[in-house]
């Protein structure tokens, strides 16, 4: 997380903003922004998107800027983000793509694990339940997902998502356009 805190103040000093206009727009303090920046504190995935809002950037833009454009990506070749608050693995299935219309990740999620709140953005999102068990959170409303379920929503819906399972939750998850 050091190094998306770092590609945060960069984005935000190249926007001229300061900390509490980003700050009030991500709906956080100056000062967790500023920890956040400096790599002291790991936010929820749900903040971390807040946070990217407010600086117009997707979260993936920050790690694929070095990343060759592939056709084929291998598994051990996949990026891979890890969200140690929120509990989860995020494996992006075709990294490096700057013209691509839509992001698709294989969300390992641990048990207790979530977006740690909900949030909204532009697009559309659908994903597919590949093990365990899920809870997606849509405008207040519950809907309690296993494996072989799948969903799909107006990303502009306040949404969030947690595991309440014993065990791992793994979902495909594809959001157009990209927003992660």
């Amino acid at each position: 997380m050091d190094e998306i805190g770092k590609k945060f103040r960069e984005a935000r000093k190249r926007m001229g903003a300061t900390l509490s206009e980003v700050s009030q727009k991500a709906g956080c303090t100056p000062a967790f922004l500023s920890q956040v920046e400096r790599g002291l504190t790991d936010p929820s995935l749900s903040m971390l998107k807040k946070i990217a809002n407010a600086l117009q950037v997707n979260i993936i833009e920050l790690f694929t800027q070095s990343i060759p454009e592939k056709v084929v990506i291998r598994k051990n070749e996949r990026l891979k983000i890890e969200f140690p608050t929120s509990k989860m693995l995020a494996e992006v299935l075709a990294p490096g793509i700057s013209t691509k219309k839509m992001e698709a990740r294989y969300k390992t999620i641990q048990s207790g694990g979530g977006s740690g709140g909900v949030y909204s953005h532009n697009g559309e999102e659908l994903g597919f339940i590949i093990k365990g068990t899920f809870i997606l959170t849509i405008n207040g409303q519950e809907y309690h997902l296993r494996k072989g379920d799948s969903f799909y929503f107006a990303s502009a819906n306040e949404h969030g998502f947690r595991n309440n399972g014993k065990n791992e939750a793994v979902v495909l998850w594809v959001t157009c356009p990209p927003s992660f």
